[in-house]
């Protein structure tokens, strides 16, 4: 369910005590220059491939198996082409998390591009400013947990987490 926080911004699964978009920002990017944490800035395809083969050795060595290390890899893949495609340039910050007992990976996608006029339809898949519209419905099907801000003119927040098998 994706909820109105103002009249342009959008948020799905937030906490009540997340107010602002602002607020969710900063809370999705706490932790994240934590030891261990890896961030590529998305601005080539070359950076593009850079995240992928960072996001698939930190899932490696948190014992994903080989098949959640290419799902990982294509997850991260989803989301800096989104970047590339829509903000020319953006960040990708990935690091070690957990969830009780099970190893868990943190991503956090941010650009300060256009923003997504229709969260909905791109969470659904039927529409899609440039592309096929897949992107970000698979990564939300292939994540364990799952959130988007976005505001118009302002740009997009992305963060899952995915955890071991």
């Amino acid at each position: 369910m994706v909820t109105l926080m103002s009249p342009r911004a959008r948020t799905e699964d937030v906490s009540p005590r997340l107010r602002s978009a602002s607020a969710v920002r900063s809370h999705l990017t706490s932790g994240s220059r934590a030891s261990g944490s890896r961030r590529v800035s998305i601005d080539s395809d070359a950076a593009v491939g850079e995240a992928c083969t960072q996001g698939r050795r930190l899932a490696g060595t948190l014992g994903f198996s080989a098949y959640d290390q290419v799902v990982m890899a294509t997850m991260i893949s989803e989301l800096a082409r989104n970047i590339m495609h829509h903000a020319y340039h953006g960040q990708i910050t990935m690091r070690a998390g957990h969830s009780g007992n099970k190893p868990a990976i943190v991503v956090v996608a941010k650009d300060d591009g256009p923003g997504i006029r229709d969260v909905d339809g791109a969470l659904d898949g039927s529409t899609s400013f440039r592309g096929s519209g897949k992107g970000l419905p698979a990564v939300r099907r292939s994540a364990d947990r799952f959130r988007i801000i976005t505001e118009e003119g302002r740009g997009t927040v992305v963060s899952f987490a995915k955890l071991t098998a």
